[in-house]
């Protein structure tokens, strides 16, 4: 895998931007008062164009901070232990789900990006919803979790 290109950015509902706009003149409601560990997102580059359409037009989330950088596994980071400071690796596990969805009648892939220190609370989150949503077909095809080892690399 070695590294991707990624987008870090932090995301707040619209409804409560603008309730806590008419509750309070006082108010912090700059981008740095959402950065917390539960609005942070990792999308990759790639995805992050469609990824922002569908969380802002279908979910009514507002991006309110975007930062550019990479995220590298752990045998990138082995190679030349030199090259990155180590106070500007921040640990995020890649995780890969994939499944024979019963909805669509085909194999699925799913891939996140999260942060070490909520990796195994949001694993089972994402793993339950696929349960409740009827996705999984484990009769034709066992779900396979892989767990990555990696690192965000933050801004010098």
């Amino acid at each position: 895998m070695a590294s991707i290109s990624m987008i870090k950015c932090f995301i707040a509902k619209k409804e409560t931007l603008s309730q806590q706009k008419e509750d309070s003149t006082n108010l912090d409601l700059s981008p740095d008062s959402f950065l917390d560990e539960s609005n942070e997102r990792y999308i990759p580059m790639s995805d992050y164009n469609l990824w922002k359409y569908f969380i802002t037009t279908n979910h009514n989330f507002k991006i309110v901070k975007e930062i550019i950088s990479q995220w590298i596994d752990e045998d990138e980071r082995k190679k030349d232990p030199n090259k990155y400071d180590p106070q500007l690796l921040e640990r995020v596990k890649r995780l890969e789900l994939t499944f024979f969805s019963k909805r669509r009648n085909l194999r699925r892939r799913i891939i996140r990006f999260i942060p070490e220190t909520n990796f195994e609370k949001i694993k089972q989150i994402i793993i339950k919803n696929i349960q409740e949503y009827g996705m999984i077909d484990t009769e034709n095809e066992p779900f396979n979790v892989i767990e990555e080892e990696g690192y965000w690399v933050k801004e010098a």
